[in-house]
């Protein structure tokens, strides 16, 4: 019972992380993200995930999310599917005034849409998660030299549609 309430401190440790990057692994649905953390959370405390020493605790559990993730991904119908382009849309669509923050937002999240999945879980880990280059390719099952390429490759084209949505203005 003991290692059931270690277990329980480390998902509370980690609680907030596991949360953006299961947002992050389901492109920021929420219900989605909560579905996912919650059968994450499940699997971990039903025993059927063992987690690791808790020194690679987060890197394991946001392996776990990730795997988690893409098998509901996998099991959507096609209505669910239909449903998430559409409330997508809408959000393109954005309010008709921003504030100059809410704008930046706006255009960073509009710019992030247009990386690949796999730089935008790469830029993920890093900034908002605060994981190293190795730890995020560790996450997403990626040799260093992958993970160096797509983060390269992100950062510069993320530059690039920041400063033509800025010049456009």
């Amino acid at each position: 019972m003991e290692q059931k309430a270690d277990i329980e401190k480390l998902l509370a440790q980690h609680h907030h992380a596991s949360y953006g990057w299961a947002m992050a692994c389901c492109q920021r649905n929420v219900e989605e993200a909560k579905e996912t953390l919650q059968i994450t959370y499940l699997k971990i405390l039903e025993g059927k995930a063992v987690p690791p020493p808790p020194t690679q605790f987060k890197a394991w559990i946001f392996r776990v999310i990730r795997n988690t993730a893409i098998d509901l991904q996998r099991k959507r119908s096609v209505r669910t599917k239909l449903r998430i382009q559409f409330s997508r849309n809408q959000k393109d669509l954005g309010p008709t005034t921003l504030d100059v923050e809410q704008g930046q937002q706006a255009e960073l999240a509009a710019a992030m849409k247009k990386l690949s999945k796999r730089q935008t879980e790469l830029l993920h880990l890093v900034f908002y998660q605060g994981q190293t280059l190795a730890e995020a390719a560790d996450i997403l099952g990626l040799s260093l030299g992958t993970a160096r390429t797509h983060y390269a490759r992100a950062k510069e084209k993320l530059r690039l549609l920041l400063q033509s949505s800025g010049s456009s203005k």
